[in-house]
């Protein structure tokens, strides 16, 4: 049984040499040698896949297509988010997952060998620092007769304080929860 193997036409011969290390400057567009790829984050953190051909139509015009689509596509899922979506290249590694402060144990050894523990609200963000992300934190302590409420509602308003240029993707990814610090 001799099954004939498929290859591929001249033309697409031609676009595959030069697709080759070939990448995008494009935002969530990718390139194959028969298409261009749209790969678009979604606000409920999935991802919107498409492709548009480029064989017949030609790249430039397959580009031109698939960056409509793009642009579309993205105002329809991100609203009036969406430019802040496209323009910023590491929004989706900077995004917290929540918006409340988590709680952290720290232990400590007294010179008489007791071991004391103190309990912290720890809030952690990013920052752009000689051009890198370094992680920034701050504690606010709540244990040893402190009041759990005033510590809390200081590492909140840090939390939204550090925050406050990604409230609205926040809301639109169902990631704020809607609650006014004192």
């Amino acid at each position: 049984m001799n099954k004939k193997k498929h290859t591929l036409s001249p033309r697409a011969q031609k676009l595959r040499a030069e697709w080759t290390g070939m990448e995008s400057e494009h935002r969530f567009i990718s390139h194959s040698f028969n298409c261009v790829k749209i790969h678009i984050h979604t606000p409920d953190d999935g991802m919107y896949n498409r492709s548009v051909g480029c064989l017949k139509e030609g790249r430039e015009k397959a580009l031109k297509e698939a960056i409509k689509q793009r642009n579309k596509v993205g105002k329809e899922l991100w609203g009036n988010c969406w430019s802040m979506v496209l323009n910023y290249p590491s929004l989706f590694e900077r995004l917290p997952h929540s918006l409340e402060p988590d709680i952290i144990t720290k232990k400590r050894t007294l010179l008489s060998g007791e071991v004391r523990t103190t309990d912290y609200y720890i809030v952690r963000w990013k920052e752009i620092v000689d051009g890198e992300y370094k992680p920034k934190s701050r504690l606010f302590s709540h244990g040893n007769g402190n009041d759990k409420l005033s510590a809390y509602s200081k590492a909140k308003k840090v939390m939204l304080e550090v925050n406050k240029d990604f409230i609205p993707i926040l809301k639109k990814m169902g990631r704020f929860n809607i609650v006014k610090v004192l």
